[in-house]
Parts: structure tokens; sequence; C-alpha cells
């Protein structure tokens, strides 16, 4: 497959988050496939990804919200959310592509994401991969698509343990 056409050219440099090793060689393998100019970074947890961003400087970031904060701890979804403001504060114009089965834990901080100056979409990995490889052109082009999250902010679950002080 030729390799789209991106603002960044050959440039492209990707940083895959996940602390599943299968869905990080997958989802590897798929971004060789339609950006085989890409140079292609892995990362399983919130502390080495803190470091790649740092060093390596991505175009992309494509991030699981369940990670770890270190080898041999337990994954938890707010971990991948507070790494994400975090990177989202100091990289004002880091591009985003969330890859993850707990996207609604998202519309917490939608107004962030919203407001946010790089790209930044969502995919549910239960998504097709062309739809996928959409998302993150449109991301690379900074475009910020957060429909799929609006259509939770009017069903919000409000668990009865959530209003005990």
């Amino acid at each position: 497959m030729a390799e789209p056409n991106l603002p960044y050219g050959s440039d492209v440099r990707f940083l895959i988050v996940d602390d599943h090793e299968l869905i990080l060689n997958a989802t590897a393998n798929v971004l060789e496939k339609n950006f085989p100019n890409a140079e292609i970074l892995t990362a399983a947890t919130a502390k080495s990804t803190y470091a790649k961003v740092h060093k390596f400087s991505p175009s992309l970031v494509l991030l699981d919200l369940s990670i770890p904060v270190m080898e041999n701890c337990s994954s938890k979804t707010g971990i991948g959310l507070a790494l994400l403001e975090r990177l989202m504060d100091k990289y004002e114009n880091l591009s985003f592509t969330i890859l993850s089965s707990y996207t609604q834990r998202l519309i917490t901080i939608i107004n962030r994401i919203e407001n946010h100056a790089g790209g930044f979409t969502i995919v549910d990995k239960t998504l097709s991969t062309s739809e996928m490889i959409t998302r993150i052109q449109w991301s690379l082009q900074g475009i910020t698509h957060t429909k799929d999250l609006k259509s939770f902010r009017s069903g919000i679950e409000l668990r009865p343990e959530w209003f005990r002080v």
C-alpha cells in the first residue's frame, strides 16, 4: 500500500504504547504496511513512554489507556489518563491516537482534549484496521475527532457508589 499523503513526509515517527506484546506487535505491523517510511517505537509502561517521547519526539503517540506505571505493576486506566494529561501539558503540539478498549474514560478530560493544539483521535479496539489508519492520518493532520465520546455525554453512567462520601 502506498504511504498516505502526510504533512511530515517520510519523517513520521510513531510511538505505540500498550502493555500487551501481541497488541504492540500487531499494531506495529499494521503501521509498517501503511506507513512504510515511518519509524516505529514501542513502550509498555508510563515511565518508558514519557522517556521516549522526551528523547525521540514522535509525530504521534498511539496510547492504550490501561497501562502500568512501570514493569511488574498493575495496569490501570487512571495511569494512562494521567500520562496523557501530562504529555498534553508538556507537548502541546504532539498528536495522539487513543487505541484502547476504555475510550469512554476520556469523557472526564474532553474539554482538555478539544483544546489540545495537536491532533487527537480515538480508536476503540473493536474498530476496523482501515478505520484506525484513517483516524491516525487525521491525527497526523492535526484533526481532533471526538465524535465517539460525545455520544457518551448524553448517556453518562453515574454509579451509585460515586455519590458516597
